[in-house]
């Protein structure tokens, strides 16, 4: 159910800030591995707008998993300036960096709302006009608990990932 609060969020937030008028729109559905205490299935969703060689994306992501006391699930949301070149090739290699809130839930609690900062890359692959590979790295920074609660399991978790980029 968090899950789709969250997507809501992001939809509203795109809704919010693309023009109604605005071309080069994407949205992109990923699948990977995060290094949240161990390797993690991840999922992320992200929609964003780059007219030109600079745009902005946001995306939420989760890592999920049995958790204990030890081994936690982990998601945040981000917004990001995202910089790509024109498509070479079929290929458009991408650089990303940005901001946003993380949590991870433990058995016997969480770390509650952190600050983080991701940057990454990847590259995209033009399947037909609109339809696009895309993969992707990610390392996030994370920062320290301000409410004295749970410390994060890890402060520089990574994700790659593979999925689906739609431009509209």
């Amino acid at each position: 159910m968090r899950t789709l609060r969250y997507c809501r969020i992001v939809t509203m937030l795109t809704l919010i800030l693309v023009p109604s008028n605005a071309r080069a729109g994407d949205l992109a559905v990923l699948f990977g591995l995060g290094t949240v205490n161990g390797p993690r299935p991840a999922v992320s969703w992200a929609i964003g707008h780059a007219p030109a060689a600079v745009g902005f994306e946001i995306e939420y992501l989760g890592m999920w998993g049995g958790t204990s006391t030890d081994r936690s699930s982990a998601g945040g949301i981000f917004g990001s300036v995202i910089v790509q070149r024109e498509m070479v090739a079929n290929l458009q290699p991408f650089a990303i960096v940005g901001f946003g809130m993380w949590g991870e839930s433990f058995d016997d609690g969480g770390t509650g709302v952190v600050g983080a900062k991701d940057i990454g890359g990847g590259i995209k692959v033009r399947m037909t006009r609109r339809l696009r590979l895309r993969l992707d790295y990610r390392l996030f920074l994370i920062g320290d608990s301000t409410d004295g609660s749970r410390l994060p399991s890890t402060t520089r978790p990574q994700r790659i990932s593979a999925g689906l980029h739609v431009a509209f």
